[in-house]
Parts: C-alpha cells; sequence; structure tokens
C-alpha cells in the first residue's frame, strides 16, 4: 500500500476507507481535499453502425462491447515510471481515485457514472491506472466478465462473425520461471492498465471523463485463426486465454494484450481521461 501524510482527520478517513476497500491509497502533494462524480464511455461520436479497420486488414463491425471497471487511480507520476517491481502500486503520488465499479456500454458515448462518487486532492494528474477486477484484485478465484464483445469481421470477401468474454483469473497467470521468487508475476499486475498517458488538474466542481475505445483492442488479432463457436455453427469465438493450444492462442493472447495496452492508429491510447 502506499501511505502518505494527508494533514487532517478528513484526509486521513479517506485513506483508511481506501485501503480497506483496495489496497490503493491517495497521497497528497499539498492540494485540497476535492470529490467528484467519475463517467465512462465508448469513444466520442460513436457510430456502432460503422465498421473501422484494424491494422491487420480486419473491418470490424461491433455489436456488443461492455467493458467492467473495478476502479480508476490517477497518479502525478508520468507513464514511463511505471512500476519497477512486482509491486502492483505504481510508484510517484496518487491524488485522486474513483473507488466504485461500472459497467461500460463502449458503443455508447453517453457518460456512464461510476457507483462511487470519486475523491483525491486538487493536483496534476500525469498518468492513471484502470483496475480490471471485481472485489478483490489479489484473489486468482474473483474472476469476473470484464469485457463481452460479439461482431463480425471480413477481409477479401470473407465474413467472421464472432464473439468474445475476457476475465482475469488463473487463465491468465504468468508460469513460475523462478520457484526462489513465487510471487514474481502476482495476478493483479495482469489486472491492472498502468501508464494510461493524462494530463489533467484536479479541481473542486469537476468531473471524471472515462473515455474507451475498443478499436484500440483488436490489432493483433487475426479474426481468420479463431475457434468454432460451439454456439453457433457459423461463428467462431476468440478464446479466453492467453494459452489455449487452439487454433485461436494467438487471438486470444493478442485480444488480451490490446485491452491491456491497446492504441489507435493515431498512435493515442485507448483510453483517454478528462477532468472537465
Amino acid at each position: 500500500m502506499r501511505s502518505a501524510p494527508l494533514g487532517n482527520a478528513m484526509a486521513f478517513a479517506l485513506l483508511v476507507a481506501a485501503a480497506a476497500t483496495t489496497g490503493a491509497c491517495i497521497g497528497t502533494t499539498g492540494g485540497g481535499l476535492v470529490s467528484f462524480p467519475a463517467y465512462a464511455s465508448g469513444p466520442k461520436d460513436v457510430d456502432p453502425t460503422q465498421s473501422f479497420r484494424v491494422s491487420s486488414g480486419f473491418d470490424v463491425r461491433l455489436n456488443v462491447a461492455t467493458m467492467h471497471l473495478g476502479a480508476l487511480y490517477v497518479n502525478t507520476a508520468p507513464p514511463s515510471t511505471g512500476s519497477q517491481s512486482t509491486s502492483c502500486v505504481n510508484p510517484g503520488q496518487y491524488v485522486a481515485q474513483a473507488n466504485g465499479a461500472v459497467d461500460v456500454n463502449l458503443l455508447t458515448d453517453t457518460p456512464q457514472r461510476f457507483s462511487v462518487d470519486g475523491n483525491g486532492t486538487a493536483d496534476v494528474a500525469r498518468s492513471a491506472e484502470l483496475w480490471l477486477s471485481g472485489r478483490d484484485i489479489n484473489s486468482v478465484s474473483d474472476s469476473p466478465i470484464i469485457v463481452t464483445l460479439a461482431g463480425t469481421a471480413s477481409r477479401g470477401g470473407n465474413a467472421y462473425p464472432f464473439r468474445a468474454t475476457v476475465t482475469i483469473g488463473a487463465n491468465r497467470l504468468k508460469p513460475v520461471s523462478n520457484t526462489a521468487l513465487p510471487g514474481l508475476n502476482p495476478i493483479c499486475r495482469q489486472r491492472i492498465v498502468s501508464g494510461v498517458p493524462v494530463n489533467v488538474r484536479i479541481f473542486e466542481g469537476g468531473a471524471l471523463y472515462l473515455r474507451i475505445d475498443p478499436r484500440g483492442w483488436f490489432n493483433n488479432v487475426d479474426f481468420s485463426k479463431l475457434d468454432p463457436d460451439p454456439r453457433d455453427p457459423s461463428g467462431w469465438v476468440i478464446p479466453d486465454s492467453d494459452s489455449s493450444g487452439t487454433a485461436g492462442e494467438a487471438a486470444g493472447r493478442g485480444l488480451f494484450t490490446g485491452i491491456r495496452t491497446g492504441v489507435l492508429p493515431s498512435g493515442a491510447s485507448a483510453y483517454a481521461i478528462t477532468f472537465e
């Protein structure tokens, strides 16, 4: 846990509440305490009737795209200073949080409110973390559905109706390469999208907006190499695994990598955060 003196009883209460619920804590660089509503949505002006092209040359149209977020944290540290150890708490100073879950429909730009309002300090944030978790980010067995997708990809006159369900549990654990260091790759690291670039100032009276663009998730997905859908003889499935051992193994790994690190053709992150 990251802890830092907050200077008064109210701040200390915030610190304790954060620690009790998620294991991450807000520090301060001296700004005043603020509270704010937090929202998430798909990208601005999203049009679900339109397909989009990914780097592999497929045109993709999504009929379903949802994402579950457990929490959001913003930090004074720039993205390049991500965690250098096995810790799931990054260096720098956490200055704000939206510490409540939200299930986001990514095919609309209508803001969807986090279940708990955000709080923090009046400071400038340079990076953010998205926690893709349920009730316990450290529990392998606590593995809710994080992403649900359905759509059609096409290339060269061939169409591939597909669906995908993404969870993050034992299916995403990295093998232990050194028995002397069994905790080298904790599950919490697979559940945190870190290093999201941010340049916002937190202030009283504002609101935090997270916009998620799923088009950045599919850069490493070859839709011509998926698994047959057991529920639909004409459809295909992206495996919910990094190592399924099936025809779609690379696609399953590529989709999960895209969710955690995805970028758009412009080079921008698939995750955009503003404070308005």
